[in-house]
């Protein structure tokens, strides 16, 4: 079986190729494959961030193997990847694009993902006006996923909207598991988050279903996905011949040597970008909203995106659009600014006599530094407010000074009727380590929340805390999620049950690379491995 390339499926006009127009893509590392290096149309950077001297190096192919950065081939190449090894029958969509290849990791550097990442984007914050930089994806996930607390909470959202609010365009994509909201960059209200659709075999989008990406609103109200690209059934290069042996599809697709199918939205959101790309090459005057008008204005409605909310990416329609670039009338980052610089008595003044929008923003202000000691009493009056938003702002604010939440506070939180107070409440209590050993009781309750970001919240903090006595709670409902391809909540519940008792339950037939995550295959292994759970519990609860 063949399949479409990106380019034929999205009908990208063959005269644009994003050539000269600059992108960037931050991820963990990328190979010196000949699709995403170097070559007589274009330019092709490496910027390794967390070095001491992160130069751009102009990066240029070796011979395979590639044995390192799969996951960064597969994001450069979706966006803009030259086809080199296939000559140029799977291309990015916008291949001619000179690509920055920032990565995050360094060979004798440090493996935390998040502070990789966090060096990588400050590098782009640095160095983009000065190489003229027009877009950035953050392909990498840091942390664990929710969507549902305040983008100050998380530092790598705090970039993200640092870098729009200055004229950058930022993409990312949404995630993959269709049970939470959205990946940690794509809830941020600025990125455009990207969604995904299933490329048909025959390659007519009008044909393309939805993909089981994430989707939601977040604490901000912002709808997740915000556009889709090709999502599933990509032809994408791997490095090594062990991958292309064991993929899934080897001996079924008929593809050039290298080449599989694979899917993700960390490609979906890749590809987005190189649309922006096209766009630029045709309207090199037009500014990051624009771009972004003209893309969501003009995305394609086919079957897969009525359930998402959004569009299909078209090009063609964008390049001939009318984009509005006025955006909000203000950024979320310069409303945060201005009542950062605002002094401390006047935030609180505020706080006294405010609507309850502007309350708030004053809270959130506060973040990501600790709370001013005076500020104290007045943000803890705040708790008791009637608009879930601001009692969810209360207690990340309060969480930011070590020791000023109680239980007594915290906990009947977890209770809350909005899951955005509930959400905020396990934040408050994962970064207050002194409250851990008193949590039990009250959040093995949340393992069942009808809300299934809560739930995934609390099963992550349920693997730091690893108080045996959640072991029943977590297995509870195990099969359950298994069964209703729940899957980023099960994988949760089994990171936890590992956590807290040091044993792992394998699958007997083995995950391949190239297969759905919601194929019947997983959905079976998934099921077994609940089962073993629970019948390994029963048995120790026989020897107790």
């Amino acid at each position: 079986m063949s399949f479409s390339s990106l380019r034929d499926f999205l009908h990208v006009p063959e005269i644009l190729t994003g050539k000269g127009v600059r992108i960037a893509i931050v991820d963990g590392d990328f190979p010196t494959h000949p699709d995403i290096t170097t070559n007589s149309e274009r330019e092709v950077f490496l910027v390794r961030a967390s070095d001491p001297d992160p130069s751009p190096v102009l990066f240029q192919s070796t011979e395979g193997q590639w044995r390192n950065g799969a996951h960064g081939l597969c994001a450069a190449a979706a966006a803009a990847g030259s086809g080199e090894l296939c000559n140029g029958l799977y291309q990015g969509v916008a291949p001619q694009a000179d690509l920055f290849l920032v990565a995050g990791w360094s060979p004798g550097g440090g493996t935390d993902s998040k502070k990789n990442t966090e060096c990588a984007l400050r590098w782009i914050k640095m160095n983009w006006q000065h190489y003229e930089i027009r877009g950035v994806l953050v392909a990498v996930r840091t942390g664990y996923d929710a969507g549902l607390l305040p983008w100050q909470t998380d530092s790598i959202q705090i970039l993200c909207e640092e870098l729009t609010h200055a004229g950058l365009f930022v993409v990312s994509g949404t995630g993959n598991n269709h049970d939470l909201t959205a990946m940690t960059q794509a809830a941020s209200p600025s990125v455009l988050s990207v969604g995904g659709v299933i490329v048909p075999p025959d390659g007519d989008p009008r044909k393309a279903l939805a993909y089981h990406g994430y989707r939601g609103v977040t604490f901000e109200g912002k709808h997740v996905p915000e556009i889709l690209a090709p999502a599933e059934n990509l032809v994408l290069p791997l490095g090594t011949d062990a991958e292309l042996l064991n993929h899934l599809y080897a001996g079924v697709d008929v593809l050039p040597t290298g080449y599989a199918r694979i899917e993700g939205t960390s490609y979906a959101g890749p590809m987005l970008l190189g649309a922006a790309a096209c766009v630029w090459q045709a309207h090199r005057n037009w500014g990051a909203q624009q771009v972004r008008s003209a893309l969501t204005h003009t995305s394609l409605t086919v079957p897969g995106s009525e359930s998402l909310g959004a569009g299909l990416v078209w090009i063609k329609d964008a390049i001939v659009s009318s984009p509005d670039d006025s955006g909000s009338s203000e950024s979320a980052f310069a409303t945060w600014n201005a009542w950062r610089n605002t002094s401390v008595q006047d935030r609180l003044s505020g706080l006294e006599m405010a609507e309850a929008d502007v309350i708030e923003q004053i809270l959130l202000s506060f973040l990501p530094d600790p709370l001013p000691a005076n500020a104290i009493e007045t943000v803890r009056g705040q708790l008791s407010h009637p608009w879930d938003h601001v009692r969810a702002a209360a207690l990340c604010a309060l969480a930011s000074r070590v020791s000023t939440l109680s239980s007594t506070e915290v906990f009947p939180m977890l209770r809350d009727i909005s899951p955005l107070v509930r959400m905020a409440a396990i934040e408050a209590i994962q970064v207050s380590h002194y409250l851990w050993e008193d949590s039990s009781p009250v959040l093995k309750d949340l393992f069942m929340d009808a809300n299934f970001n809560v739930r995934y919240a609390s099963l992550h903090l349920a693997s730091l805390i690893k108080q045996p006595s959640l072991i029943p709670y977590i297995i509870e409902g195990l099969e359950e999620d298994a069964q209703q391809g729940r899957v980023s909540n099960f994988g949760q519940r089994v990171i936890a049950l590992k956590s807290i008792t040091g044993k792992e339950m394998s699958w007997e037939t083995p995950y391949q690379l190239g297969e759905c995550h919601y194929s019947e295959h997983c959905r079976n292994e998934r099921i077994q491995v609940a089962r073993r759970w629970q019948t390994w519990w029963n048995q120790e609860r026989k020897n107790q």
